[in-house]
């Protein structure tokens, strides 16, 4: 008899397999990056350094036009047509980003939408993402100029520090209850990783009555599992 020819030469595994390749093939192929104009990638120490920043402040800008993007889809509730629960759940299924970052983003880029000296920076390269999530958590019209000012020559680290200094230093400047309480609200966040270990680690920064609300809660699950 012939011997098989073709696909009908491999088991079914085999042609799975095969399928699989050319699709990841066929998805380099169509969404090849335009190629980066001059030579190719530098060698020198010093050339190096000069395009790592060049790139980073060209990532950074487009970073800013994701969340501005991400933030019109939400509004426009793009999302809904794909059957998706909520923008952060499309954004981890069509784009690839975590469900925690995704809330970030969109935390972020509302946020940024008050803040014209902030987002004007950080469109041009100017504030990294990592140093525009933490002015965010304590920018406003009244310090968000000087932060920015600062920020623009300072380390992360510094920015960090900065800002977590800014956080509770409103009493100084005579600000009521009410501005407090609006400020702690809008510094709410949850984030959360695995540990080495497998386990979960949770961070949640919530306003004091929430806090302990949320505290009592957890305590009593806790008492009812036995736990404690």
């Amino acid at each position: 008899p012939q011997p098989p020819l073709g696909m009908n030469a491999f088991g079914p595994i085999e042609r799975e397999q095969f399928g699989q390749n050319v699709r990841l093939a066929m998805a380099c192929i169509e969404s090849a990056p335009q190629p980066i104009k001059g030579c190719a990638l530098p060698q020198d120490e010093s050339s190096i350094r000069h395009r790592l920043k060049a790139l980073s402040q060209e990532i950074t800008s487009h970073h800013a036009d994701l969340l501005e993007l991400l933030v019109r889809f939400d509004n426009l509730q793009g999302w809904k047509s794909s059957g998706a629960s909520h923008c952060a759940a499309w954004m981890n299924f069509e784009i690839g980003i975590s469900l925690q970052l995704s809330w970030e983003y969109l935390r972020v880029g509302r946020k940024l939408q008050t803040l014209p000296t902030t987002i004007a920076l950080f469109r041009v390269g100017k504030l990294s993402w990592s140093k525009i999530r933490l002015i965010t958590r304590v920018a406003d019209s009244e310090n968000e100029d000087t932060l920015c000012h600062a920020a623009l020559d300072a380390s992360v680290s510094e920015v960090k520090r900065l800002c977590e200094g800014y956080r509770w230093n409103e009493d100084e400047n005579n600000k009521n209850e009410n501005e407090r309480a609006l400020q702690q609200w809008a510094s709410r966040s949850l984030t959360w990783n695995q540990a080495s270990n497998g386990c979960t680690r949770i961070q949640l920064v919530l306003p004091p009555e929430t806090a302990q609300v949320f505290l009592n809660s957890v305590e009593q699950s806790l008492h009812q599992l036995g736990t404690v």
